[in-house]
């Protein structure tokens, strides 16, 4: 059984080792120089937080990263306005992400540490299974949502996930540069 609250806030199985730190109103950060004040929102990969900086007496805002934080996909994230993936996802949530749109088969080395993960993904509630969409089927889904007013068309948001495909390999050799990406039509 699950309780769904229906307030936008973090999920609390992902403070763990690896994930979100414990972070309360009213918490001195850095040797004392930085007082919670408030949250003001989370990310796959992170909280922010307003804070007062009290060395220089200024308000500030705080970023809190996990340790399993990342730069990537940032063109995704361009093009949609959201991260790559559901902003819930475990990590092992998202390698099995990664197995339905990677366009090539899973190494035979990770095999074994891939089943090892897949035991630990948690079986709740219809929300995290994972549902088979292709690449492009999931992009569009998630950019022409009701909440914006589309910038591009399904031919480009097709072309964006011809891209990404390009880019999402199991094998680094086997994935497309960041040259090859831009010297793509669409880019022109």
């Amino acid at each position: 059984m699950s309780y769904d609250c229906g307030v936008d806030a973090e999920p609390l199985y992902r403070y763990r080792p690896g994930g979100f730190h414990p972070v309360a109103i009213g918490d001195v950060l850095n040797h004392g120089r930085y007082k919670i004040l408030h949250k003001l929102g989370w990310g796959g990969y992170s909280t922010t937080w307003a804070a007062k900086d009290q060395q220089d007496n200024q308000y500030v805002a705080v970023k809190i990263a996990t340790s399993e934080s990342r730069n990537e996909s940032e063109l995704f994230e361009l093009v949609t306005g959201q991260p790559p993936f559901d902003s819930i996802m475990i990590p092992a949530d998202l390698v099995q992400q990664m197995v339905a749109f990677a366009t090539d088969g899973l190494p035979p080395r990770w095999q074994e540490k891939w089943k090892a993960m897949e035991e630990k993904l948690p079986i709740e509630e219809e929300t995290h299974s994972l549902q088979c969409y292709s690449l492009c089927q999931w992009l569009k889904e998630v950019y022409f949502d009701d909440h914006r007013q589309p910038e591009f068309t399904t031919d480009d948001i097709a072309e964006v996930g011809k891209l990404v495909s390009m880019m999402l390999k199991f094998e680094p050799s086997h994935r497309a540069s960041a040259i090859n990406i831009l010297a793509s039509d669409w880019f022109k």
